[in-house]
């Protein structure tokens, strides 16, 4: 049973520089662009989600890379505190083979992992 219930969360990103020109309003006094849904994170090279425990950044990750996968792309989900063991362990979703196949080849991918 699938007790996942999709919020379409937003996200914000956070810049480095202060505020950016092409900010507005409420968003450009703080610094931050405007929010973002899931779809536009995944355009990123490298993303970083940052929020207290207990708010669903774990969920929302394994669902996003869930999604990935029935649409026939690839996408893994590793648990970080797993890799000591190996690294077979430390998939959630997915598997090594089918990693070290998606790392051979050229089709776009993406790795969710957590701390």
């Amino acid at each position: 049973m699938d007790n996942y219930i999709n919020l379409s969360r937003t996200y914000l990103e956070l810049s480095t520089e202060g505020k950016n020109d092409d900010n507005e309003g409420f968003f450009d006094q703080l610094g931050i662009s405007k929010p973002i849904g899931f779809p536009e994170l995944l355009k990123n090279k490298r993303v970083i989600v940052l929020s207290e425990a207990g708010t669903g950044k774990t969920t929302e990750l394994i669902e996003g890379a869930k999604r990935l996968r029935k649409e026939g792309k690839a996408a893994f989900f590793i648990r970080i505190e797993n890799l000591k063991n190996n690294l077979e362990d430390s998939f959630e979703l997915g598997c090594e083979n089918e990693f070290v196949d998606f790392l051979k080849g050229d089709q776009e991918g993406w790795i969710f992992w957590i701390l």
